[in-house]
């Protein structure tokens, strides 16, 4: 099933000519984010320590830290690794390492498949060499997860048997499902790409010729895949209605995370905006958002982006008219771009790119899009000449990024600063616990957090299969001394 005609269609991901050139490309990309996320392996901020440690130690307890904190899937996931593996401080960071394999050859055979080879290899190193698909790769969070995960939903969707009539089209997109409710539920942003991927599976389905059955089957599928991995968290948790509401605030919990609730003012809108367009131009603004060198942020990126835009509007308004299939897969990639332009900065907290990555996959795909024209179109060939400025850009701040987010400051919190790096600060603490010293932080100056170190200490402990220690530490507020638990931190005698 192609979604656009194109000149050249190659038949399987790594078949034929150029089979070399993709799987080398891939490799090479896939080694290029570990040499990034090597750079940040012991970086650590509150974000990190809260997505990655103390939230999913609160989630093998059966509880949620807190109404913000419901990313389950995320936690879920993390929480697997370490019963299974062991635990490290860096584990997510090799985990988002490792996803990004499988997201580079699902991206890899959607591009083979629907591009002439060498136009489908520059936009797989436009993408690849992303800066902020690689510093969100390389964090602890599930911040930009949407951007591993999309291609792998792509490369899913297009494959010739999603609209078979049986078991074998049911089963396949229960997986689809599973896959969208899990991203969710790692991080809401997973959510903008619900219109997007809605019109594009009724129009993969279109142009498949099955019957309505098979759509009525699909959507069954799917809609059966979420419902799974919602069941799935609410029985794991002890309070499963905390997830759907935080029972301290009274708000709506479940998908909004730290967003908070939507707001259409012109200037929330304004501002939003303003945080992610420099993010991206300029320089990094928003919250969690360190990146060094921005992911267009030199005339190199200015102006390939002002091609591509030119370009599209220009394609875009001459097929209005013809409505043909360029016309329509444009129309979807264009609606993941403004569905990304605009709610998520409908949110005053916080906002930032971290939260509009699906305006990035918009314009990659629109990219696609017209470089799958015939190469005798003046506008494949001027989007052919963009992204290769633009990868021209990737490349050059590609190494600039290696050396300067190394020596970004390693840890935000009071406790992973004690030592030379994140690890060794955390066996110190932990030897301190082990010969019952308190823990104290009213000497460190800035607010008084225990939550995240707990979480790595006790989570250090119960994943490595060593004794729990009895962590205690000294309550500023009143005073006195006090056993932690998570039960401390529900009652909210600790503030969150």
């Amino acid at each position: 099933m192609t979604l656009v005609t194109t000149p050249q269609v190659n038949k399987g991901p790594f078949l034929g000519v150029g089979r070399a050139a993709w799987t080398l490309s891939v490799l090479v990309l896939w080694l290029c984010q570990g040499i990034l996320t090597r750079a940040a392996l012991e970086r650590f901020h509150y974000e990190d320590l809260a997505e990655s440690i103390r939230n999913p130690y609160w989630l093998s307890h059966h509880i949620l830290y807190d109404g913000t904190s419901s990313n389950v899937g995320w936690y879920g996931t993390l929480l697997a690794l370490y019963e299974t593996f062991g635990f490290s401080l860096s584990t997510a960071k090799v985990f988002r390492w490792a996803l990004q394999l499988p997201s580079l050859l699902c991206l890899a055979a959607l591009l083979r498949r629907h591009l002439p080879e060498n136009r489908g290899l520059v936009l797989l190193w436009l993408v690849g060499l992303s800066p902020t698909l690689q510093f969100f790769t390389s964090m602890q969070t599930s911040f930009g997860i949407d951007l591993q995960l999309v291609p792998i939903l792509l490369w899913l969707l297009v494959q010739p048997h999603v609209f078979d009539v049986g078991p074998r089209g049911g089963l396949w997109n229960v997986v689809v499902g599973v896959l969208v409710m899990w991203g969710s539920f790692s991080y809401p942003v997973m959510l903008l790409y619900g219109p997007p991927l809605a019109a594009l599976y009724l129009f993969l389905w279109h142009r498949s010729g099955t019957s309505p059955r098979a759509l009525v089957q699909g959507v069954v599928g799917v809609v059966g895949g979420m419902a799974v991995v919602l069941g799935g968290a609410l029985a794991w948790l002890r309070y499963p209605m905390n997830l759907l509401r935080d029972p301290h605030s009274g708000e709506w919990s479940l998908f909004v995370g730290g967003g908070g609730a939507m707001h259409l003012h012109p200037r929330v809108l304004h501002w939003g905006m303003v945080k992610s367009f420099t993010d991206l131009f300029v320089r990094p603004l928003s919250y969690a958002f360190d990146l060094p060198h921005v992911e267009f942020g030199t005339p190199l990126g200015w102006i390939g982006v002002g091609v591509i835009t030119v370009v599209t509007l220009q394609q875009y308004r001459q097929r209005w008219s013809r409505r043909d299939v360029t016309f329509w897969v444009l129309s979807v990639a264009l609606l993941a771009f403004f569905v990304g332009l605009i709610m998520p900065h409908t949110s005053q907290n916080t906002p930032g790119l971290r939260r509009a990555t699906p305006m990035l996959v918009g314009a990659w795909a629109a990219a696609g899009v017209l470089l799958a024209l015939p190469p005798t179109e003046r506008a494949a060939r001027a989007m052919w000449r963009a992204c290769q400025l633009l990868v021209l850009h990737h490349v050059v701040v590609f190494p600039l990024n290696v050396v300067d987010l190394a020596q970004l400051p390693r840890s935000n919190d009071h406790f992973l600063g004690l030592a030379g790096t994140p690890s060794e600060s955390l066996s110190v603490v932990m030897e301190r616990v082990a010969r019952g010293e308190p823990l104290r932080c009213e000497k460190l100056g800035g607010e008084c957090r225990y939550s995240e170190i707990y979480g790595a200490l006790s989570g250090y402990r119960r994943w490595n299969d060593l004794p729990l220690l009895k962590v205690t530490a000294w309550d500023p507020d009143r005073q006195e001394l006090l056993e932690l638990t998570p039960s401390v931190w529900e009652s909210y005698r600790l503030a969150h």
